[in-house]
Order: structure tokens, then sequence, then C-alpha cells
């Protein structure tokens, strides 16, 4: 009989915490739920930001469990799809979160980027394999080949980049002149003594010359000058084929030096061991790209054929760039320096290259 009256007690204890705890409940409950109505009666604007990954915004049009957005941040109705977009190396970030912005946020279907690289991103758009390159603009080469398959290109300008130079942290050498450039890769300067460094002789990279790393190169430290043979000066200067083994070999190598685009490696490499050179005591970054007081500045563009329809997704991507949702995207995924121009025709079937502002 005792065991049968503390089984009782002990029943009846649980019961009154179980009823106390689901009161509690109830007035938490309704704590939050006037603190809700509080919150939806003052606020009436909903807080919107942005990340190059994944904006938030107020969703349109919900349904059961998907959500559709038909308009873009700026307000600018969706295209069908994704085009076929090709680049250069140096424009892999900006491609790469385009894509993501346009399938993971705003659901839309179309093929992956690809990068062909500067010269063969170009030849496929004049053959039609791709609808939307970045690159640099067309080079003498690549203006005879849209001139044989009789293509005209539009282009729109959308930053300035800088082309760097590159080398091991350790190396005590942290500035270079215009000419002490010229001159290690011209082979007159091989040894990193004669730059007040260490007594080791200098192995200097640089790329293929239907690069668009190597063609700013070329333009911008030889400009109307009469350029090297580079792959006969010395058994130090190596060719790469590519701007990711260049800057991984001046990572493994205190004595080396090579060049690259200055967005490209701010995005794929983070080492304590690669350093960018000053250029006549100016470092390269946004802010001495944007005032031109660094030395090498080069130009960013979105490039689609002249033919394209005006309502075709190429085309509504190409007039995209320049409201301030791709400003965002270029400004979080890369250290270019944002500067968007009004669209250009350029005639490359008639064997130039000229840029002729398009006027509405």
């Amino acid at each position: 009989m005792k065991s049968i009256t503390i089984r009782a007690t002990v029943v009846a204890t649980i019961l009154v915490l179980m009823i106390g705890v689901a009161a509690a409940a109830c007035n938490l409950r309704s704590v939050r739920n006037a603190e809700t109505e509080e919150t939806h009666a003052t606020q009436t604007t909903p807080k919107t930001e942005y990340t190059s990954l994944r904006p938030t915004r107020e969703q349109t049009e919900p349904t059961e469990s998907i959500v559709i957005i038909k308009r873009t941040e700026d307000g600018i109705p969706l295209p069908k799809d994704i085009p076929q977009i090709d680049s250069s190396t140096a424009r892999i970030p900006i491609t790469d979160n385009l894509y993501y912005l346009f399938t993971e946020w705003y659901m839309l279907k179309g093929p992956a980027p690809i990068c062909s690289k500067t010269h063969q991103a170009l030849l496929n758009l004049a053959d039609g394999t791709v609808d939307l390159v970045f690159a640099v603009l067309p080079t003498e080469e690549e203006i005879s080949y849209f001139d044989e398959k009789n293509v005209d290109i539009e282009a729109r300008l959308y930053g300035c980049d800088g082309l760097v130079f590159i080398g091991n942290s350790a190396n005590p050498v942290k500035n270079l002149t215009s000419d002490q450039i010229k001159g290690i890769y011209s082979g007159k300067i091989k040894n990193w003594k004669e730059l007040g460094g260490d007594d080791a002789p200098i192995v200097a990279y640089y790329r293929d010359e239907q690069s668009g790393s190597q063609r700013f190169f070329e333009k911008l430290v030889w400009a109307g000058e009469t350029i090297p043979d580079f792959s006969g000066l010395t058994k130090e200067m190596i060719e790469s084929g590519d701007m990711g083994e260049i800057t991984t070999n001046v990572i493994i190598d205190k004595y080396a030096i090579g060049f690259n685009i200055m967005s490209y490696v701010d995005m794929s490499f983070d080492s304590s061991d690669l350093m960018l050179f000053k250029v006549n005591g100016v470092e390269p970054k946004t802010e001495t790209l944007a005032d031109s007081s660094y030395e090498y500045v080069t130009q960013a563009y979105i490039m689609i054929r002249a033919d394209e329809p005006q309502d075709s997704s190429a085309r509504w991507f190409f007039n995209w760039f320049g409201c301030r949702e791709s400003r965002r995207l270029i400004e979080n995924t890369s250290e270019l320096s944002v500067t968007f121009s009004d669209p250009y025709l350029i005639r490359l079937s008639e064997g130039k290259s000229e840029l002729t502002e398009i006027s509405d």
C-alpha cells in the first residue's frame, strides 16, 4: 500500500509540472505574437542587402513552395535563359559569380560559362558558338578572322584593371621602375643584385602571344617600341601557358618574377608568399587604377555579335551591364575600378577595329 501511495504522489507531481510548462509556453507564444504584430505594424519597408553570392530582397509572387522572381533588383524584366558565356582567364571570377547569381537566385537555366582564353573566346564569338565574351578587344589577327566571317561586334567597357608584376614576398626587392622591367624582359638585367637585391639570377615568366595578359604586357610596357623575342633571350626567360601557373611558380621561387591581371590574382590566390611589385613607387590597387597613378592600367570589355537579336538573352546581359546590380557584382568579385561606357559598334567586317558609339 505504501508503494502505491508513493507512485500516486509522483504521478501527481509530474502532472502538475506538465501543466505548469504548458501554461508557460502559452504565455511565451502570446508575448511573441504581440511582439510580431507590433513589428509588422511599424516596419512597412523590408530591408534589402546584397552580396556577390546571394542577394536578399522582397520575394515576389509566392506559390505553395516556390518563389518566382520576374524582375531584377533594379526592376528589369528577366530574360528567358542564360546565354553561353566565354572569357579570358582573368574574368573567371566575374563569369562564375554572374552565373551563380542568375541560376541560384533568379532560377534561370542555361549552360555554365566556359573559359577558352582570350584568343579562342573571340574566335568562338565570330563563329557563333558562344554568345557573350568577357575579354580584351581583338588584335589584327582576330580582326581578320571576323572580317572573313563578315561579323561585326558590339563592345561595352565595364572596368579598368591593372597589369601587375608579381614576385615572392621573400625577395628584398619591392619596387621596380618601368625601365627596370624593360631591362629584365629584354635580357639586359639578369641578376637581382643589379636591382639592390640578392646575388641570384632573375627567373622571368611571360605568356604566349595570344593571351590577354601578354597583349597588355606588350602594349603597355613596350608602347611604341620594338617588342623583344622573349624566348631567345636567356634560359631564365620561361613561357607559361597559364596565368595560374605563373603565379604558382612565383610563390615557390624566391627569385622569380611574372606578370598577371590584378583582379585575377586577388580573387584566385591567397598566399603570404606572393607580393605585387610597386611600379615607379606606386602600389597597384583599386584607387591607383581609378586615378591612373599606377602605370599599367588595362580595360575590361563585354562583347556580343552586332547581329544579335534585340530580344535575345545575350543582348539582355550585354545591356544589363551598367545597372546598379551589375556594378555591385563586379565590385564584390574583383578589384576592378568599375567604369561603364555606352556600347560601341566595332566594324571588324571591314578589316579594321574602329569603335563607333551606338546612338539611340
